[in-house]
């Protein structure tokens, strides 16, 4: 047997100075997944553990749940908006395949004309990776202040008759505020890892130069 012995990292200055979050109106009870999916009662509630989640209308927009994760964000620590210097959109989907989300979001946040923006997109680990990168410019110095907001409308893309995933996704946002802080707090140690063998597992085909009208797609892509 072999034993590796590592010492930690060096802390990397982070702070969190503000969260915020948002939903849409429309709460969903397992117990109508129930009747929807002609199911006993409690049991979309027994497979999936989750009591209820929240589905927006078809015409809800992203960017606008996204901006008011960020506006909740802001009241609850008295945040001038003017001093966000960067924002990064770090969504599992983005609202199209171009411009990038951040783009969507700035247009309507409020923020101070010329504000940064980009997306960082890794799925399910979004928000995760916005984080490390988040801290890096900040410690860098390039920025000072950064909005860090994850908004999804997953329930655009459920597939109905693929149970498993069917039961779980719900829609929402949350904001994140974070600078480089004093030091007393910050990342101990990450570590990033990807499996590109299970990519098909969970998948939206269409949307991109793989599956469109000129390639060719289909209503389950």
């Amino acid at each position: 047997m072999t034993i590796h012995s590592f010492s930690s990292p060096a802390l990397l200055p982070l702070k969190v100075i503000a969260t915020g979050a948002a939903l849409p109106p429309n709460r969903v009870e397992s117990s109508t997944l129930d009747r929807l999916l002609r199911k006993p009662v409690g049991y979309v509630e027994k497979r999936s553990g989750i009591v209820h989640r929240y589905h927006a209308d078809d015409d809800a927009s992203q960017a606008e749940l996204a901006v008011a994760a960020l506006q909740d964000a802001l009241t609850r620590c008295n945040i001038d908006a003017q001093s966000i210097d960067l924002l990064i959109s770090a969504s599992a989907i983005s609202v199209q395949a171009l411009p990038c989300t951040a783009a969507h979001i700035l247009k309507i946040a409020g923020l101070a004309p010329g504000t940064a923006g980009f997306d960082i997109n890794s799925s399910c680990v979004s928000f995760i990776s916005a984080m490390q990168v988040a801290a890096g410019l900040l410690n860098a110095g390039t920025y000072k202040r950064i909005a860090i907001i994850s908004a999804d409308l997953a329930s655009r893309g459920i597939d109905w008759d693929h149970e498993e995933s069917s039961l779980i996704f719900g829609d929402g946002a949350a904001c994140a505020i974070v600078e480089r802080g004093d030091g007393t707090s910050g990342i101990l140690a990450s570590l990033v890892e990807t499996y590109p063998e299970g990519s098909e597992l969970c998948e939206i085909r269409a949307g991109g130069t793989r599956r469109n009208p000129r390639a060719g797609m289909t209503g389950s892509d």
